[in-house]
């Protein structure tokens, strides 16, 4: 049985900068509030990336609530587009098509309970989102069996999506430990294994974004069963550094993560009714 605990802990994270991090993200923050209206200020920011790797807490919305405006954005300029989320395959069984809201319910994934936060509504809405349009290839790529490591499946089925479909921009979701680009208590990330891939992946070509907030709620497992948890408002170097409540900020920096997505607040995944 597969035991999975979420452990919630604040953690800003900030690079270093020659002119400082606060400078720099009031210098380069993407505004997002209005996503539309910085539509092609954002695309030309990943105009050039062929792997885009968003980690969240799970449990939220933002950062599905991300994937999806970036699908759209990339659609709007490019032909087609992958969008991978951390589920395993099997517990996707779709055999129905087309795909509409009761069948995704019933499949193996979003009929079991809701244990740590990711089968609730914010990715139901992105997985259905995307089968119901043909210009999003979604695939799964938490397939990993008993005896193999997690990350380095992840990492094979990201590969494999890669070598399917070459010329597409690939979007993952996943916890914010998988996506990060150096590894994790001395253990590779599937971010990292992408990182340093320079035979299917070109590191320049990568962006790794980790969600941040400074208060809201979520609705997650930190080993007490899943619960509503409140994050009380503080202030920190995305909220004081530039008057935008909601930005992109990317740099070129080998940390664990080169993009940061801040909300102001986070809210939390409901259940699925």
């Amino acid at each position: 049985m597969k035991v999975i605990v979420l452990v919630f802990i604040p953690f800003f994270f900030q690079p270093s900068f020659s002119q400082g991090f606060g400078d720099y993200i009031k210098e380069n923050a993407i505004e997002t509030s209005s996503f539309h209206k910085n539509s092609d200020f954002i695309y030309e920011s990943i105009k050039s990336k062929e792997l885009i790797m968003v980690g969240e807490m799970h449990g939220t919305n933002e950062p599905s609530q991300l994937v999806k405006m970036l699908s759209l954005l990339i659609l709007r300029k490019e032909d087609s587009v992958s969008v991978g989320v951390e589920i395993s395959q099997d517990q996707i069984n779709l055999s129905n098509w087309p795909v509409t809201d009761s069948i995704l319910r019933k499949t193996l994934f979003f009929s079991k309970e809701n244990e740590y936060g990711m089968n609730g509504k914010a990715w139901f809405d992105l997985a259905l989102f995307c089968l119901q349009n043909p210009k999003i290839n979604l695939f799964f790529f938490d397939n990993y069996k008993s005896d193999e490591n997690r990350d380095s499946v992840m990492y094979a089925s990201i590969v494999a999506e890669k070598l399917k479909n070459p010329i597409h921009k690939i979007i993952t979701l996943s916890g914010n430990i998988h996506n990060k680009i150096i590894p994790h208590n001395g253990q590779n990330t599937m971010g990292s294994f992408c990182y340093n891939d320079s035979v299917i992946f070109n590191s320049k070509n990568i962006t790794s974004i980790k969600h941040e907030y400074s208060e809201g709620t979520m609705m997650n497992n930190t080993g007490n069963g899943l619960e509503l948890r409140v994050v009380d408002f503080e202030e920190n170097i995305y909220s004081t550094s530039t008057k935008s409540k909601n930005y992109l900020l990317f740099f070129k920096a080998d940390y664990p993560y080169n993009g940061i997505y801040y909300t102001r607040k986070v809210t939390h995944s409901d259940k699925l009714k």
